[in-house]
């Protein structure tokens, strides 16, 4: 879970899960496409740490939900014809080696600012939520 000496680790495979914690209540109403912030939003690689690990150390009330690198949409286009692109890029932390971030770009230039269009937005998060899939309710026992 821990960083320590590790790199960072740019290759992302499309079938690389990816894990996102949501509030208690999605749970039961699914999760809300506003919980995806814009420009960039964090998520933790399965390919270095288990979902559970975005329950640490405040979080066990919390779900995960998955989708796959795959799963992102992109590149979306807007309605001025301005071409945005969302990918993964890992971005660790000293307490968390699997975080990462779902970014985005404008052309080929990450893009920081939060103001993105609003249909830009919407169809980023209406298509992602629809592949995402919870993989740990906190109503259930604890799986650890």
């Amino acid at each position: 879970m821990f960083r320590r000496d590790r790199s960072v680790d740019p290759i992302f495979e499309p079938s690389e899960h990816l894990f996102f914690r949501v509030p208690p209540d999605a749970v039961l109403g699914g999760v809300d496409p506003v919980d995806i912030r814009f420009p960039e939003f964090s998520v933790n690689r399965g390919k270095h740490g288990y979902y559970w690990y975005l329950l640490y150390p405040k979080y066990f009330d919390f779900g995960v939900v998955e989708f796959l690198v795959s799963d992102i949409p992109t590149p979306l286009q807007s309605e001025g014809g301005v071409e945005y692109a969302f990918r993964p890029e890992h971005d660790p932390e000293a307490d968390n080696y699997a975080h990462s971030e779902v970014r985005t770009f404008k052309g080929k230039t990450r893009h920081k600012k939060s103001s993105l269009p609003e249909g830009i937005k919407k169809e980023f998060r209406e298509s992602l939520v629809q592949r995402m899939a919870l993989i740990h309710d906190p109503r259930e026992p604890n799986p650890f």
